[in-house]
C-alpha cells in the first residue's frame, strides 16, 4: 500500500511538472509570436542578413526609441531545432510606428540590433555616405556563427569603390542566398555595411547572381579570398 501511495504522488508530481512546463511554453509562445523572418545565413546577428515578407534585410545597428516600437510583429527565428528550441531562442521582431513599409525592424530581447531593408540601403545614401567617410574597409568571410572566427583581411578602397561604380544601386535576391558556395561582406570601418560578394563555381557575383565579377576586378579579389 505505501509503494502504491508512493507511486501516486510521483505521478502527481509529474502531470504538475508537465502542466507548468507547457504553460511556460505556451506562455513564450504567445509572447514571440509565430515566425514572421528568418535569418538567410548561419552568421551571428550582428552579420546575418534575415528575410521578412520575401524581403532582403541587413543588420546596421542601433534600434528604436521604446515608444516607437510596434507591438512584436511575431518572432525571427534561424529555423533550426525542435519547437521548444525555437520557442527559447527565437526573439520577437518589432517595426517602427507609423511605418506602413517596415523599411527598418528590430529585434530588443536577448541582444539588440535593427535591420534594415536592403533597397534603403541602396536608396538613402549610406552605402554612398560609407564610402566617402571612411577610409578603410574589411572582406569578412561570412556563413560561420561564430564572429570570433569569421575571417577578415583588408580590401583595398579602390575595389570597392570599381564594384559600387560598376554595378551601381543592387537588388538582393532572397533565393541568391541559398545558391552561394561562399558568402563575404564588405564593410567600412567600424561597420558599415556596404555589399555582399557571392562566391560559386569559382565565379564572383556582387549583389545578386547577374552581377559577375569579371577580368581584373576577379582577380583582384580572389587574391584577397586565397590568402
Amino acid at each position: 500500500m505505501k509503494n502504491k501511495k508512493t507511486n501516486w504522488i510521483l505521478v502527481i508530481i509529474l502531470i504538475i511538472l508537465s502542466i507548468i512546463i507547457l504553460g511556460c511554453i505556451i506562455a513564450l509562445k504567445s509572447m514571440k509570436g509565430d515566425v514572421v523572418a528568418t535569418y538567410l545565413t548561419k552568421d551571428s546577428y550582428k552579420y546575418a542578413p534575415i528575410e521578412f515578407r520575401e524581403n532582403v534585410y541587413f543588420p546596421v545597428g542601433g534600434g528604436f526609441p521604446e515608444a516607437n516600437r510596434t507591438e512584436p510583429l511575431g518572432s525571427l527565428s534561424r529555423n533550426k531545432g525542435g519547437l521548444l528550441a525555437r520557442i527559447v531562442f527565437d526573439e520577437p521582431i518589432v517595426g517602427e510606428k507609423n511605418d506602413e513599409e517596415f523599411t527598418d525592424l528590430e529585434v530588443y530581447q536577448g541582444y539588440s540590433m535593427k535591420y534594415t531593408k536592403a533597397n534603403k540601403v541602396e536608396k538613402d545614401n549610406s552605402v554612398k555616405e560609407g564610402l566617402e567617410k571612411y577610409s578603410k574597409y574589411m572582406l569578412y568571410k561570412g556563413n560561420i556563427s561564430d564572429e570570433n572566427e569569421m575571417e577578415k583581411v583588408l580590401i583595398d578602397k579602390e575595389i570597392v569603390l570599381q564594384l559600387e561604380k560598376l554595378f551601381g544601386e543592387i537588388k538582393y535576391n532572397i533565393d541568391d542566398f541559398s545558391k552561394y558556395d561562399e558568402i563575404y561582406y564588405v564593410y567600412a570601418e567600424p561597420k558599415v555595411y556596404i555589399g555582399t560578394i557571392f562566391y560559386i563555381d569559382k565565379k564572383l557575383y556582387y549583389g545578386n547572381m547577374n552581377n559577375l565579377i569579371e577580368g581584373d576586378l576577379y582577380d583582384k579579389i580572389m587574391n584577397l579570398i586565397e590568402k
